[in-house]
């Protein structure tokens, strides 16, 4: 999903970082979006798994992507249907995968209640 997001880094590289925070006892907060395209449970649950080994001093998860206007997720939104074309995003819209829509907001829930230090927002779609 990193790719996706074309966020620069990959999970080991974010990893090292992580590792290297916590041994010179650096806090470190992570927020972590869900919903782009190809996001899936199994994608969720890696994250959730890689995630569990980690100590930030907060960590925060989104459900849904913000759209912004002639961008690729944009153009894959209008042709799933979930945005028209002719939409100026005055509002905010946002993209969430189809294939977590129906369960990752009770999913993140349940997983935030065990962590003292996790939260999880949802967005509009």
């Amino acid at each position: 999903m990193l790719q996706v997001l074309r966020k620069g880094f990959s999970k080991d590289e974010l990893k090292a970082c992580l590792i290297m925070l916590e041994e010179m006892e650096i806090s470190y907060v992570l927020s972590l979006l869900f919903g782009a395209p190809g996001e899936n449970r199994e994608t969720v649950e890696e994250s959730i798994r890689f995630l569990e080994a980690r100590k930030p001093m907060m960590l925060d998860f989104c459900a849904g992507i913000r759209l912004m206007p002639h961008s690729p997720l944009f153009d894959l939104a209008v042709s799933e249907g979930a945005v028209s074309a002719d939409d100026p995003l005055m509002e905010p819209r946002f993209y969430i995968s189809p294939d977590i829509e129906d369960w990752i907001e009770e999913y993140l829930a349940e997983v935030c209640s065990t962590h003292e230090k996790w939260n999880a927002t949802w967005k509009n779609r």
